[in-house]
């Protein structure tokens, strides 16, 4: 099958409403609502009855990642929203009232991938599971604790 006969993959705002029967004008709030931290969950209802735009950059992160067609794309969005000039304060960063993006990005890997396995005549290899995705929103090293690069791939001792 050559390239040019492959069907154009369609992205995640797309695969999210067809799986979950909704209208695109749906996507991101029923997106938002199923990724966000327990907290958020809490506060969401309220502050957007008050018409606050606490939760703006969690709405970006949405509609940035709909357009998406493939995981590999995400880690820059989720890059992007951790350093969101509003993604900041008491409540986003201590409290967790945001989205979780550890929960956002297995919807999107499931919305993606569950598509890619019906695809006829498609051979390809999933995207691994772990993305290395790096997006709790605070960028410090020390608590971010990559695994160390010797450790993947250090031989086994024969004793």
């Amino acid at each position: 099958m050559s390239t040019n006969t492959l069907p154009q993959r369609r992205t995640f705002a797309e695969l999210y409403c067809e799986d979950h029967h909704l209208g695109p004008d749906d996507f991101e709030e029923s997106v938002v609502r199923e990724t966000l931290h327990p907290v958020g969950r809490l506060l969401h209802p309220l502050l957007r009855r008050i018409g606050s735009d606490f939760f703006a950059p969690d709405y970006d992160l949405v509609r940035a990642a709909g357009r998406l067609r493939r995981m590999r794309d995400f880690p820059m969005e989720a890059w992007e929203y951790g350093h969101h000039p509003k993604n900041s304060g008491f409540l986003r960063r201590v409290l967790g009232a945001r989205i979780s993006v550890g929960r956002f990005r297995q919807v999107m890997r499931h919305t993606l991938h569950s598509r890619l396995a019906k695809v006829a005549d498609r051979v390809t290899a999933p995207e691994p599971a772990h993305d290395s995705t790096i997006a709790p929103f605070v960028m410090d090293p020390v608590l971010i604790r990559l695994p160390q690069r010797d450790r993947l791939h250090r031989q086994p001792r024969h004793a």
